[in-house]
């Protein structure tokens, strides 16, 4: 019969010891991705940039959601992942340093000065004390 129909009983077998597409391979596991440590990664810089907004604490829970996906990354022992999750932990944690920075700096701002109309309110009040004016500008 012809090479792409059926073998007739008791024909020989090609060379491949039975297997029509070549000898079998040998079993490889799967490489591990690194894709939890490049996610930590993102998220991490994410939570920088998000950090440096005075008043939004938000960096402080993406910062520790980036260091605790690096942390998971690093334990897992992902192959090629470990610089992507120490870097990802390393920005995790400076994030949410920097946005309590932030938030602190943004809450501890001086009072606002007051204003031409307040000022001119309160000095227009007669038989003011040295005292009562310096509170007035100031």
């Amino acid at each position: 019969m012809t090479q792409y129909g059926p073998q007739e009983y008791g024909q020989q077998l090609p060379p491949h010891h039975g297997h029509p597409y070549g000898p079998p391979q040998p079993h490889r596991a799967p490489a591990r991705s690194r894709g939890l440590a490049i996610t930590a990664l993102v998220i991490s810089i994410l939570a920088i940039v998000v950090g440096l907004t005075p008043l939004l604490t938000v960096g402080i829970p993406i910062g520790l959601i980036g260091a605790i996906l690096a942390t998971i990354a690093l334990i897992a022992k992902t192959q090629g992942g470990k610089k992507f999750a120490g870097a990802a932990l390393g920005l995790g944690l400076a994030a949410m340093g920097l946005s309590l920075l932030m938030y602190g700096l943004a809450i501890n701002q001086p009072k606002q000065h007051k204003t031409q109309q307040e000022i001119t309110d309160c000095m227009s009040k007669p038989g003011l004390s040295a005292d009562e004016i310096w509170a007035c500008t100031n």
